[in-house]
């Protein structure tokens, strides 16, 4: 976060005096509400949230989920028919249902951490798209 260079003299949270300023509207920030990197006031907070937390997010999540569990399942019936699944549990009737299992927690992690990076990308993104208000307005 920068210094201060404009009137913004108040935290726009608590009303403290401000050291550092909203990285994207240069509203103004004390010392506690700016101790995290890249924070930002509770006007762009609320309105990244509503960006986030979209019909889209879910639908992005819904169908990553999908596309990475089909993979998933592709993959194994390419492994399992070349052989490689093999000496591995084969036989005791539980290996196929183990293996989707397993599969099916690896996408979970995959598809959270697509909808987890997609999260980071937009607050980046958010937070160089500059709003720039009238010195110390919230």
């Amino acid at each position: 976060m920068t210094q201060i260079k404009t009137n913004a003299t108040n935290c726009t949270i608590c009303k403290a005096p401000a050291t550092t300023l909203c990285p994207r509207c240069d509203c103004g920030l004390c010392m506690i509400h700016s101790n995290e990197p890249g924070r930002l006031c509770v006007d762009c907070e609320l309105e990244l949230g509503r960006l986030i937390h979209t019909r889209g997010q879910k639908i992005l999540g819904g169908a990553a989920f999908v596309v990475l569990f089909v993979l998933g399942l592709l993959g194994l019936d390419a492994m399992k028919e070349a052989g490689y699944l093999e000496g591995r549990g084969s036989g005791t009737g539980w290996d196929g249902a183990v293996m989707i299992f397993v599969m099916l927690i690896v996408v979970a992690a995959a598809t959270a951490a697509v909808v987890g990076v997609r999260g980071w990308l937009m607050r980046a993104h958010f937070t160089l798209r500059a709003v720039k208000r009238g010195a110390g307005e919230g």
